[in-house]
């Protein structure tokens, strides 16, 4: 009984273990897409991420063409920034809150 007992405990970890480390696939990933997002170099799990963060892959290489890793990316696209104009403030030395408060006061990144 107690060997059966062990047996059982065995298998439930490892099939524990075995869904934790379970990863995005390109299955996952819609058809239409995957093109676009191995177009920009990412994996699987990086295209679902940014995916759910709201971006398309051709909007996701903006950003990391930009030089933007993906939680960056949210922040500045929540405030209404495309890639091309954060990147322009963050050049001339603008972290997020700033940029957002001269932006509304009328002003550029390089004003």
């Amino acid at each position: 009984m107690k060997s059966v007992t062990r047996a059982i405990c065995v298998a439930i970890f490892v099939g524990g273990l075995a869904a934790c480390s379970s990863t995005t696939t390109w299955d996952d990933i819609p058809a239409e897409d995957v093109a676009g997002w191995k177009k920009i170099g990412v994996d699987a799990t990086s295209a679902d991420a940014w995916s759910d963060s709201g971006f398309s892959p051709e909007e996701a290489g903006q950003w990391r063409a930009s030089g933007f890793q993906r939680a960056y990316a949210v922040e500045w696209k929540e405030e209404c920034f495309k890639a091309e104009e954060a990147a322009a403030w963050k050049a001339n030395g603008f972290d997020l809150k700033e940029a957002v408060s001269n932006r509304s006061k009328g002003l550029s990144p390089s004003s």
